[in-house]
């Protein structure tokens, strides 16, 4: 038994604390739901003594339904034996110290909404604060990007995380920020040393600590602080994150990106492109009548890794590269990256200008995947000034329109990096710094790592998938990793090379190439390497035909991306988005939205010639089928046929549009068994 406390209202700007006397559990229910609406969207929270920790809970609507949301705060507070803390209620929040151990829990109530409150504590203590928050029956969505991008996210296991993106894993995206189907989120504050820790520490827990252990440095005091907030389903939890708690992009980048596929040199020559295979593979690309947004020279074009200028045996006329590629109708972009090797001439001189991520001894020497050298330091405003510099006159002396950059995680950084940024901010400053420079290159700048950098009008890619059709960094995770990026904010996707990167010993065959290409098809850029002429007629059939198809609504796909700048809608959203309270909605993981009027079900397993799809509420013309039956929504198809040259998707159908034959055969599909949810 425990006291319950109750964040409420007094008055229409009053917050206090109510304190509930012991109840029993049944007389506690009763108490609850005499209380009206809006006090049910706040927390109650209480001290175990026995426990020695804060339990909250966030109390369903609904009568005789488990709370929304259990958490127990302070969970590392019992390990010192402590006394109960001193309570204090403030007009606006309640206050818990612990003298003994110099630490403090302030829940705050948000002037703004009676949704939300400011969780924050403070401690000088040695130990970490930890607040774990139980998964439960709901799904839960946000987090990180990850090699295993399994999704909703509580599939994922992470084992105390330090909350920076680094390579280890594909983290490349970091926001701190999660949400739930029961319309519960949590955004964490940017200054907390975070490490998230996925059932792990709790088998049915996502929790949250505050730590100042590598890759953080030491603070006097740390700091653990979170907005919760409690909405009536996620689609409500995250359009209030979005409007108040992160930025939108401020623009859009490039359209063509959009309209035609880019080509690039990675997959299909690896390290061995030169100036001849570029042309080449530019000609193939025109006399098999394919479109193209650009030509991507990937790694290994440079003379010396760092110092941008190309090597001459690989790329003797550079110039006249870009000019043929430009009479032929290519746009020419570069790979690029944020490192100088040490075997570079000009290396000591940038190690003695200062241009190079020192560590707090003073080192500057990494190893990346291409050598050792030193990393350019985008804190220091000159060394960022001199990168913009020499990258630009790249693209005036040899005509290249764009860059690829590369990297830009924090892992990569001498440990622990001394950066020209605020405490509170290291070390994630470095990729919001990096992300901050690269965007001076214009639209098609292309990106790979994120924290906080929405507002920034580029696209956004993935990290490096595996040729394989799991959820091990392969074809599964284009979807769910695609729900990460525009969950977090940043639905300019570039997905990666179609087929992934056949890296070690994996192959892409045909049947590979051509699903994950139909996965593609309806997020904002195709990207190809290994080019579908690589496998027979059959293959350049239907690349042609689904590159068509990405073209024909490539101007809806811009006009979603517009919507996402004025209002952070995503443009691939997942099904609950057009159906938030449909629990059978909140764990599909292998259909998505095209906006909120078309949804796609690519056939993601090796071999498979049929898929189940659900269909959210509504009705849904199928495209994918000749006779373009309208189907009723919240229901399974069963077994659906898809052959490999077939894509299901479906377009949304508004009532009022049908003609009466369709009306009168909405309920009929003779080809499906149909169960209704």
């Amino acid at each position: 038994m425990f006291r319950l406390k109750r964040v409420t209202m007094y008055s229409c700007v009053l917050l206090s604390i109510f304190v509930i006397p012991l109840f029993a559990e049944n007389d506690f229910e009763k108490y609850l739901f005499e209380q009206d609406s809006m006090t049910l969207d706040r927390p109650m929270v209480g001290y175990l003594e026995d426990d020695r920790l804060i339990h909250l809970e966030i109390p369903s609507a609904l009568e005789d339904q488990s709370p929304k949301l259990t958490a127990k705060l302070g969970v590392n507070l019992h390990r010192d034996n402590p006394a109960p803390p001193t309570i204090t209620f403030l007009p606006q929040s309640t206050v818990f110290k612990w003298d003994s151990l110099g630490t403090e829990l302030q829940i705050s109530r948000l002037s703004d909404t009676s949704r939300c409150h400011v969780i924050r504590w403070t401690s000088t203590h040695a130990r970490p604060l930890e607040d774990c928050f139980l998964i439960g029956s709901a799904s839960w969505y946000g987090g990180p990007e990850h090699s295993k991008q399994l999704w909703p996210v509580e599939k994922l296991q992470l084992k105390e995380l330090p909350y920076v993106p680094h390579y280890l894993n594909n983290v490349g995206k970091t926001e701190p920020y999660w949400f739930n189907s029961l319309g519960i989120s949590v955004y964490v504050n940017a200054s907390v040393p975070l490490f998230v820790d996925v059932r792990n520490h709790r088998p049915d827990g996502l929790c949250f600590i505050a730590n100042d252990q590598p890759p953080y440095l030491p603070r006097a005091e740390k700091l653990l602080q979170y907005t919760l907030c409690n909405f009536d389903d996620p689609r409500q939890a995250h359009e209030y994150s979005v409007a108040n708690l992160f930025d939108r992009p401020a623009a859009l980048p490039d359209a063509r990106m959009v309209q035609f596929p880019v080509w690039s040199t990675w997959v299909r020559y690896k390290k061995l492109v030169n100036q001849s295979a570029v042309l080449g593979f530019a000609r193939d690309i025109v006399a098999r009548g394919f479109n193209n947004s650009q030509m991507e020279i990937d790694d290994d074009w440079e003379s010396c890794y760092g110092e941008t200028a190309f090597n001459i045996t690989r790329f003797p006329d550079m110039k006249n590269l870009t000019q043929q590629l430009k009479e032929m109708g290519f746009r020419t972009t570069i790979w690029t990256h944020p490192f100088v090797n040490k075997d570079c001439p000009d290396y000591p001189h940038h190690q003695e200008a200062g241009h190079f991520v020192t560590n707090q001894r003073g080192d500057v020497e990494m190893q990346w995947w291409d050598g050792r050298g030193g990393v350019v330091d985008f804190t220091k405003q000159s060394t960022a000034d001199w990168f913009v510099a020499k990258h630009r006159k790249l693209l005036q002396d040899y005509g290249i329109d764009g860059f690829k950059f590369d990297a830009g995680e924090v892992g990569w950084l001498p440990q622990i990096p001394r950066l020209n940024c605020s405490l509170d901010e290291q070390p994630r400053c470095y990729s919001q710094s990096y992300a901050r420079t690269l965007a001076e290159f214009g639209p098609m700048t292309e990106m790979r790592v994120s924290f906080r950098t929405q507002r920034h009008p580029i696209y956004v890619r993935m990290l490096d998938k595996d040729s394989k059709w799991s959820f091990d960094n392969g074809l599964r995770t284009v979807l769910s990793t695609m729900f990460v990026q525009n969950l977090n904010g940043y639905p300019f996707v570039l997905p990666d090379m179609v087929g992934g990167n056949a890296y070690g010993q994996d192959k892409i065959d045909k049947e590979l190439f051509i699903r994950w290409l139909q996965a593609n098809t309806f997020m904002p850029v195709i990207q190809f390497s290994i080019a579908p002429w690589d496998f027979d007629d059959e293959t350049v059939k239907i690349s042609k035909k689904y590159t068509e198809l990405h073209y024909k609504y490539s101007k809806l796909i811009l006009d979603l991306m517009q919507k996402s700048v004025e209002t952070g809608a995503p443009v691939n959203a997942p099904l609950w988005w057009v159906d938030p309270q449909n629990a059978v909605a909140h764990k599909i993981n292998d259909e998505y939205l095209l906006g909120e009027d078309l949804l796609v079900a690519p056939v993601m397993k090796k071999g498979a010639r049929k898929r189940n799809i659900y269909l959210p509420q509504g009705y849904w013309r199928d495209e994918a089928n000749p006779k373009r039956r309208v189907l009723k929504g919240r229901r399974w198809l069963r077994g659906y046929p898809a052959d490999l040259a077939t894509l299901p998707y479906f377009t949304r159908v508004h009532g009022y549009t049908l003609s009466s034959e369709e009306k009168r055969r909405i309920h009929y599909h003779s080809k499906y068994q149909l169960f209704t949810v």
